[in-house]
């Protein structure tokens, strides 16, 4: 760009702050697309951006000149420049582009002026606006206005979680992006389909040319020139109006102006025919182009779903660790002699403690007394007292840990053949009772927390036990458990699929580029002789084409992000139902080790969740 420095931040903050970017007004950039600058507006008073999916947009001259820091000579004097530039589009794209929503950058590099290409991140955008551009009264707007432009797709290159991030709303990120990744996969396989499709159309439209076998007669030459020049100018005028010019509309009017001249009917269909093969190989192109988008979109979402997965294998283990070390809830008392007594479920009968979660009590993160009241009514209706037979048919067994350490576990009938009948109160004392001692004395130990006391009877002795928060290397260090510490700690996440058709998309590219799209147009080349079409109809026929195949392009790539946003809406939904129901499957299996028949309702599901997003998985 001959003389120009621009900041591209600078212009990413124009755009934002510029109504024609409102994504309400229908424009905006794609995630992943690049975007560099084509020139001016036709009257050289607007500055044109162009996508590489050949959507362009227009600065206005305003803006443009305050974003290049010009007068209003220095401007029109750029602005002719750009307009000399012989191509200035294709030649300077790498150059001079930037690639919307791919890659990060330090803050350093947000403020760095050059005219070589940066790769602009949509979340560091975000995140950085206010502290690089420090817009007083119109932040929000233009903040959000700069979104909409940057982005099209939901939330690409986002920025890696904080430390506070919870496994919950990791998981939300990756299943957004999941999402994303299955909606772009979708548009990856139409817009291949679509390729393929119009190769055919081609080659079927250059038979037909070449079959008719009627040449443009001499004396007709000038005339069909004029007329296709004639309608293809009128076509340009009319959609620069914003009017609706369908093309069964241009073709029946193209073909009857062409009859007007006495231009035969095969000679009419051939034009029309060409430039219907000229339009589809410009769609094509278009086309490609918006399928390397989509192939280099997946592989960095790809990329981004393997990072937030091991992001996620590290929080959830740093959250279980820490819900581990105070989150197992024993309940237990001792007895006049000092005999201390904790209650377990052993769901596989094998009279061990397997796990630390296997403490009546352990489970429950919201109360562990929960898993002990649900006990009472197991036998019938809830009477305020928790029997030996409710306990029975919970599989709940007593571990015993006499005065000299040595312990051993007991069913509830040994128990009470032992010591006698046991009665436990379903309520826990509204305050804790100071005088109840817990495991190891209990006050001697700060790995121990007391959080609640409650009223039991053993044959004729009634007694406190205790409700504990221990941690699970005091527990480990006291009792006999069959498991390691080690199976505590967070199972390892599985990581984004591999990206299995990319490159094979990337080859269908090149492929297609390089060798279908010549082939194809020597073939029309070879229809254009036959028909012995002047080189300024060839022209006009080109000319049209561009313009025609840039507007089904729009087409297709506007049609291709609703049926995105209606797979990435479904997709969530379906990963959202299935994380519901992990969380109903975690529930019952609480309840179930409780004995607690009750069943699990949506509200039960909600306050889960939120308590998870609020404290994170498993943590206090």
């Amino acid at each position: 760009m001959t003389g120009i420095n621009i900041n591209y931040v600078e212009l990413l903050r124009a755009i934002g702050e510029d109504s024609t970017f409102k994504k309400d007004a229908g424009t905006k950039f794609q995630t992943g697309e690049r975007l560099f600058i084509a020139g001016p507006s036709e009257n050289m008073d607007m500055l044109i951006l162009q996508d590489s999916s050949g959507d362009r947009y227009q600065i206005s001259g305003g803006v443009a000149k305050e974003m290049l820091g010009l007068t209003d000579k220095e401007f029109e004097e750029k602005m002719q420049e750009l307009s000399n530039a012989n191509n200035f589009a294709t030649q300077n794209e790498i150059q001079n582009s930037i690639q919307v929503g791919v890659g990060k950058l330090d803050d350093s590099a947000w403020k760095q002026t050059a005219t070589e290409g940066m790769s602009v991140n949509k979340a560091q955008f975000d995140n950085n606006y206010n502290e690089i551009f420090a817009p007083e009264a119109t932040t929000a707007v233009a903040s959000a206005n700069a979104t909409n432009a940057v982005s099209g797709t939901q939330n690409v290159g986002a920025t890696n979680a904080t430390s506070s991030v919870t496994s919950v709303e990791l998981q939300k990120e990756i299943d957004g992006l999941t999402a994303q990744r299955e909606a772009n996969a979708a548009s990856m396989q139409s817009l291949q389909n679509q390729i393929t499709e119009l190769q055919a159309k081609i080659k079927d439209a250059v038979e037909e040319v070449i079959a008719k076998n009627e040449k443009i007669t001499q004396e007709k030459q000038e005339d069909a020139n004029r007329i296709v020049k004639q309608h293809v100018e009128d076509f340009r005028t009319r959609r620069n109006k914003n009017e609706n010019v369908s093309k069964q509309d241009f073709e029946a009017g193209l073909r009857t102006a062409l009859a007007g001249c006495d231009i035969s009917e095969n000679v009419s269909d051939s034009i029309i025919t060409l430039m219907g093969a000229e339009t589809n190989m410009q769609l094509m192109s278009n086309l490609l182009d918006q399928l390397g988008v989509k192939s280099q979109l997946d592989k960095d979402l790809g990329a981004q779903i393997d990072s937030k997965c091991q992001e996620l294998e590290e929080v959830k283990a740093a959250e279980e660790a820490a819900a581990a070390a105070r989150s197992c809830d024993p309940i237990g008392f001792q007895n006049s002699d000092g005999v201390q007594f904790d209650f377990f479920f052993d769901d596989n009968n094998d009279g061990l403690i397997n796990s630390v979660y296997d403490f009546v009590g352990a489970k429950d993160t919201q109360d562990g007394w929960n898993e002990m009241a649900n006990l009472d009514g197991a036998n019938g209706a809830k009477e305020g007292v928790i029997e030996s037979e409710e306990l029975e048919a919970a599989n709940v067994k007593v571990m015993v840990t006499n005065a000299d350490g040595t312990q051993k576990a007991m069913t509830i009938s040994d128990f009470e053949a032992t010591y006698g009948n046991l009665e436990i109160n379903a309520q826990k004392d509204a305050a804790i009772n100071s005088t109840v001692k817990g495991p190891n004395n209990f006050e001697t130990d700060e790995t121990n927390q007391m959080l609640g006391t409650y009223s039991l009877s053993v044959g004729d002795e009634e007694l406190k036990g205790y409700q504990t928060l221990d941690s699970v290397n005091w527990l480990y260090d006291n009792y006999e458990i069959s498991d390691s510490k080690d199976s505590v700690t967070a199972q390892t996440i599985g990581a984004a699929p591999a990206t299995e058709t990319t490159n094979a998309i990337d080859a269908f590219i090149e492929d297609y580029k390089n060798n279908v799209m010549p082939l194809l147009q020597e073939k029309i080349n070879s229809a254009y002789e036959a028909l012995d079409a002047s080189e300024e109809l060839i022209g006009v026929v080109k000319e049209f084409s561009q313009l025609a195949g840039e507007i089904e392009a729009q087409t297709i790539a506007n049609e291709i992000e609703k049926q995105e946003e209606t797979v990435q809406q479904e997709k969530r939904e379906e990963l959202q139902a299935q994380r519901r129901a992990e969380v109903k499957a975690e529930l019952e299996q609480e309840r179930a080790a409780a004995g607690d028949d009750t069943p699990v309702t949506d509200e039960d599901i909600d306050a889960r969740i939120q308590l998870k997003e609020a404290q994170g998985l498993q943590q206090e």
